[in-house]
């Protein structure tokens, strides 16, 4: 079947509407074909009591999106959708969601940096699904999401968050961004041999473990970087105004400002909007979930027979892989102890009366071979090579570990 094709400045409501119905089997497939069956409408929305739900792509086509652009989008949205599906289905996931809401409230930085990590992730778990979409990420992410090669003059918490989303996306084309914001980067790609960035925006990552790598590892260097920003603008402030000799408010008021940088967190936020807000989402699954539908009772059943064996299985097998490194360094070290403390000996291979049977023209040259170091010698065929400990030595030790979860 021949694809709909349309220029990035042109959109025709049917041919587009056409495209889409070309690719429908890609909005259940995304979605999961769980909680949610998408299907073209005009809005956003799902009824709680079937789990049917409706996408309309007129959002994205007044944003000047090419067709596959808007797919994508589309795709995006409802993966969204998914993942916070997935988050809200076990107690674990709703506390750490929780937290997440209250953390971001009145938290601009935070919301700025969410919305970027969670493009990221969304992103690639489209792709992962759908390749031949690839394209129009990267069309997208290089032309609107993160046009600029070229971060030096946006303060550097900005540089940081922007250089990581655009970088991820398009890991072939390293944008310009300050010293220390690059060396903050290059270390997180590197803690300890992992990938802290790619981890936190894995797909395929425990969304509960995603939030608490970000957390723990990449929200520290954030602050760091805000708080240089705030003092770069201060000592901007000082030389413009010098008789002030303690400016507060690097916009000159008297009063300190909630985040200076306000306007560009609304600029990112702008370019990474979506249809439906978190809000909204979080809602229709509630909805869902109160509603007791076919669909979420099914959900729920797997939960219980699957999710939590599956999820337990992940988390062990995450907490190993962290302390994999130790474990095998401690048993190198103690198959070294065992080796050290064994020696080669040769025994008979059987008791005869006779003993081992040497012919007598040969026991000078098994005389030599023995003092030579020659432990078998042809003359002594009876004997076999064996491992023997040494005496026993008692010691101690002690293993420390940091059971950190990040």
């Amino acid at each position: 079947m021949e694809r709909v094709r349309l220029a990035p400045d042109h959109f025709d409501r049917d041919a587009v509407a056409s495209f889409f119905k070309q690719e429908r089997w890609l909005f259940s497939h995304v979605a999961g074909g769980r909680e949610f069956h998408f299907t073209e409408g005009d809005n956003w929305s799902i009824d709680p009591k079937t789990g049917k739900a409706t996408y309309d792509i007129t959002y994205f086509q007044d944003r000047g999106y090419t067709s596959s652009q808007a797919l994508f989008s589309a795709l995006r949205v409802i993966k969204h959708f998914s993942d916070t599906a997935v988050l809200l289905r076990s107690p674990e996931g709703k506390r750490e969601h929780r937290r997440m809401k209250y953390r971001k409230r009145g938290n601009e930085k935070l919301k700025t940096w969410e919305d970027c990590r969670t493009y990221i992730k969304e992103a690639h778990g489209v792709t992962s699904l759908a390749p031949s979409l690839s394209g129009a990420k990267e069309s997208l992410s290089r032309n609107k999401i993160s046009p600029e090669t070229d971060l030096t003059q946006r303060p550097k918490h900005l540089q940081f968050m922007l250089g990581v989303l655009r970088e991820s996306v398009l890991p072939d084309e390293e944008v310009a961004v300050d010293p220390q914001v690059r060396e903050a980067i290059n270390k997180l790609r590197d803690v300890e041999g992992r990938d802290v960035i790619a981890l936190a925006t894995d797909p395929n990552q425990d969304p509960c473990l995603a939030l608490r790598l970000s957390e723990a590892y990449i929200e520290p260097v954030i602050d760091t970087l805000y708080e240089e920003d705030i003092k770069d603008k201060q000592n901007v402030q000082r030389k413009q105004n010098p008789q002030d000799p303690s400016p507060q408010n690097p916009d000159g008021s008297g009063k300190v400002a909630q985040n200076p940088f306000s306007k560009e967190y609304e600029e990112i936020n702008k370019r990474l909007s979506q249809p439906i807000s978190d809000m909204e989402i979080e809602t229709q699954i509630q909805e869902i979930s109160k509603a007791g539908s076919e669909v979420g009772r099914q959900a729920t059943a797997n939960m219980k027979d699957q999710e939590a064996g599956k999820r337990v299985a992940a988390e062990y097998h995450d907490e190993y892989q962290y302390v994999e490194p130790a474990i095998s360094r401690l048993r190198d070290k103690f198959l070294k102890i065992k080796q050290d403390r064994q020696v080669y000996l040769r025994r008979l291979v059987g008791l005869k009366e006779d003993g081992v049977m040497i012919d007598p023209g040969l026991i000078t040259q098994t005389f030599l071979d023995i003092k030579g170091g020659h432990e078998n010698p042809k003359t002594m065929k009876d004997f076999e090579r064996v491992i023997a400990d040494l005496p026993t030595v008692e010691f101690r030790a002690r293993l420390v570990a940091d059971r950190r979860i990040a």
